[in-house]
């Protein structure tokens, strides 16, 4: 530890000498230290009151301010509900909808896509529920109607039951033993009130008329615990950016004069703040006069802010060991760090704070901001940004300090001035198991970049291992040899494994504009299906099972004997239409941002979310999520090769 001594406290020798070379030490306050230890010193023996003046002098204890503490704080808050909702960029006031209260937070509202349509063993176990309930209420003519073809569960056995295992054990659990959920809450949904409640049973579902009561009761019950169940969203989500894979969506407020727009263009983390937003004005004036305050807060008490290893305000008071200021790492160069470190410890004890309970989905702004000492004295508190003080050369008016303000484009800036952001959002969400997983990487030996499938969803809708299937996929085909035949084998193409989707960098614009756009492709596997190879058992089993995957797999017209098999992407991440299949494949081509695929690559994920609202509202729905992925790839596609025979695929 080091001690030095002021200035004032020292002899200044007024006679100049050459400084010579010496070891930096440090100054003992005291004034016969017998020993090299410090303990002495720092114990501060109440018989040498004394030092303890001189320390207490030196930490500026003894020099008073004469400032006030505050001790009563009045000031209005006033509220411009945010009452609307867009999907997708570039949204207008016109195409807004209302939100109503209580409904669904913004990152459901916006995230949430189709889950029993996409998840067929939660579609089959919600109809489970349903039978359940229509044989325990003794309704066996509604339970014979659910259990006809119409309703039927569509969870076929998978093609390849070796990579799908889930997909097969719920086929043999759930096929012909329940229902679809989704099938029949999509003929229960014109019959529901504008209360959500089912009113009257459709003729679509014939009851016997001794069961039309309990059937309708029973039904009701059902829908609305499926409601609870899981939050369903549209078919065509128009918040997501297909070409970006983010979201997209627009908020709109009431502002002072006019309608404020809060677009939200590039949402990826599953969270939406208050920074998420940046505001822009939209819509004619409004006459409207100022909303009345929401709040009113007279006489309050505001407390000093505290925080872990805050410095203690005097010199004798144990500190917070959980934090060590002196041992924060720095350099000339980490002004930031440098800075904030030199403000938790000179100014950590001047900051106060006075909690205020608002409700949640509107724009806040405070007036009449007054402060009260133990002096009595009575100060007007402005915002930081107009409170007087000089304002750096070659800043704008107005940039000291604006925490947790709006961002603006365009003339907007004073409808949000001074204003704090608060929608309706959740404060944590629980992610599940990935459902779907794509990993977006350059491949610059190559010059592509790939779009590799981890995981997809099966045919019961959990997770495939596309890794595992993708190796079922690779059949290695050993060529039939000669005494005659040339040791190597010229190859037009390397093999790239199933689920590595190729992303084709694609010129787009005229002469002055060039950008580039990465096409989504397939890769071309060619196969002899001639008499002598398709009677090997094994290999006439691999080509049919290629003919039978025409979820993802493009089958062309023989040719000379040799068959071409492209292979697309099996997920819903990169494809336009999710339900594309066969002959659709090959004009279901996305084009992806170029930018959106940076060298360090981008993991995209398709996952269950939970989470709770602060009344006690749970919501189940499924949502998608952008990170930062692992870096480059290398996946080995080489042209022109000659390779040995026995290594032939």
């Amino acid at each position: 530890m080091l001690y030095m001594l002021p200035k004032s406290m020292v002899s200044v020798d007024l006679h100049l000498e050459p400084v010579k070379p010496t070891i930096t030490g440090f100054a003992r306050i005291e004034t016969s230290p017998i020993s090299p230890q410090l303990d002495d010193g720092l114990s501060a023996p109440l018989a040498d009151p004394l030092w303890l003046i001189g320390r207490q002098w030196q930490f500026n204890e003894l020099r008073g301010e004469d400032a006030g503490t505050p001790i009563g704080v009045d000031f209005d808050v006033h509220a411009s509900p945010i009452d609307r909702f867009a999907p997708g960029p570039g949204a207008t006031l016109a195409q807004a909808v209302a939100l109503e209260e209580g409904g669904a937070p913004v990152e459901v509202r916006v995230e949430a896509e189709p889950a029993l349509a996409a998840h067929a063993r939660l579609d089959g176990e919600a109809g489970l529920n349903l039978l359940r309930r229509a044989r325990a209420r003794g309704l066996v003519g509604l339970a014979a109607t659910l259990r006809g073809p119409a309703f039927a569960l569509d969870l076929p056995q998978p093609e390849d039951p070796h990579s799908d295992l889930l997909g097969q054990q719920w086929h043999l659990l759930l096929a012909g033993r329940s229902i679809s959920a989704a099938k029949v809450a999509s003929v229960l949904a014109p019959a529901r009130g504008a209360d959500g409640h089912l009113a009257a049973l459709p003729a679509a579902l014939a009851v016997p008329a001794g069961e039309a009561g309990d059937a309708l009761v029973v039904l009701d019950a059902w829908l609305q615990w499926l409601d609870a169940l899981v939050h369903e969203g549209t078919a065509d989500n128009a918040s997501w950016r297909k070409d970006r894979f983010e979201y997209a969506f627009s908020l709109y407020a009431r502002g002072r004069s006019r309608d404020v727009a809060l677009r939200a263009d590039e949402y990826t983390d599953g969270r939406v703040d208050w920074h998420s937003f940046v505001a822009e004005s939209e819509g004619a004036a409004n006459p409207a006069p100022p909303p009345a305050p929401v709040v009113k807060v007279r006489d309050a008490l505001p407390v000093p802010v505290r925080y872990p290893g805050m410095p203690a305000d005097r010199y004798w008071e144990f500190e917070d060991a959980r934090v060590n200021f002196a041992g924060v790492e720095s350099s000339p160069a980490s002004v930031v760090r440098m800075v904030m470190t030199e403000f938790g410890l000179a100014y950590g004890n001047d900051w106060f704070l006075l909690p205020v309970d608002v409700p949640v989905g509107a724009l806040y702004d405070v007036s009449g901001f007054k402060v009260r000492d133990n002096f009595g004295v009575e100060a007007a508190v402005r915002a930081s940004d107009n409170a007087g003080l000089p304002v750096p050369v070659g800043a704008p008016a107005g940039a000291l300090w604006r925490m947790f303000e709006l961002a603006t484009r365009g003339a907007v800036a004073p409808e949000v001035k001074d204003t704090l952001c608060v929608p309706d959002t959740l404060s944590g969400t629980l992610e599940g198991a990935p459902l779907e997983e794509l990993l977006l990487v350059r491949d610059e030996m190559a010059n592509l970049a790939w779009g590799i499938e981890r995981r997809v969803q099966g045919s019961s809708g959990e997770p495939l291992d596309r890794k595992l299937e993708a190796d079922h996929l690779a059949f290695r085909q050993r060529l039939p040899e000669a005494p005659d035949d040339p040791l190597l084998v010229y190859r037009l193409a390397t093999h790239v494994p199933a689920h590595w989707i190729p992303l084709v960098p694609k010129g787009d614009g005229g002469a002055l504009r060039f950008t580039v756009k990465l096409q989504r492709g397939g890769m071309a596997r060619f196969y002899s299906v001639e008499p002598a190879l398709m009677a090997d058992p094994a290999y006439a089993e691999f080509i049919a099972l290629l003919r039978l995957q025409d979820a993802f797999i493009e089958e062309t017209a023989v040719e000379n004997g040799v068959q071409m098999f492209v292979l697309h992407p099996r997920g819903r991440l990169l494809k336009v239409d999710p339900g594309a299949q066969g002959a659709a494949l090959a004009t279901d081509s996305l084009a992806v941002a170029e930018e959106e695929v940076p060298r360090a690559g981008v993991t995209v994920r398709r996952s269950f979310q939970y989470a709770r609202t602060s009344d006690g509202r749970a919501y189940l729905w499924i949502g998608r999520s952008k990170t930062a992925g692992t870096g480059e790839a290398n996946s080995g596609l080489s042209f022109d090769t000659l390779r040995k025979r026995s290594a032939i695929n």
